[in-house]
């Protein structure tokens, strides 16, 4: 009974958070809520990354979201523990000069099922600004 209460509490979770996103017609759409972040310099900042599935890639596997670009900011991805569609994603300027990066967000199938990529940006700035939604 404890697990099928698990069971319900995590596909109610799962169903609560892709609900806003339409579903591709096929694949995945890696989705976030804000492409373009605005960070103060030397800080850091948490995104959360959303697998949005297609009805024939319910069951498909793939690898966590890789974040390719520049090799300024550094990036670690985290699964959920509870929904393996969604991952946090921490985000560290600690060694980056001030400036505008581009990155694309983008994950590996272990099948025949495609992720559509995202673009994101990230600008960094010398002044006393926060992380931001622009």
């Amino acid at each position: 009974m404890k697990k099928l209460l698990t069971l319900v509490l995590i596909f109610a979770a799962v169903a609560v958070s892709a609900q806003d996103y339409e579903a591709p017609k096929d694949g995945v759409d890696l989705v976030v809520d804000n492409p373009q972040v605005v960070l103060q310099k030397g800080s850091a900042y948490d995104f959360e990354i959303l697998m949005v599935r297609s009805v024939s890639a319910k069951r498909a596997k793939f690898e966590a979201p890789r974040i390719v670009g520049p090799k300024a900011i550094e990036f670690t991805v985290e699964q959920s523990a509870e929904n393996s569609d969604l991952y946090t994603v921490t985000v560290n300027t600690a060694n980056v000069e001030a400036g505008k990066y581009y990155y694309l967000v983008t994950a590996k199938s272990k099948g025949i099922q495609k992720a559509k990529g995202l673009s994101m940006s990230f600008e960094v700035t010398d002044g006393n600004s926060v992380a931001s939604t622009n």
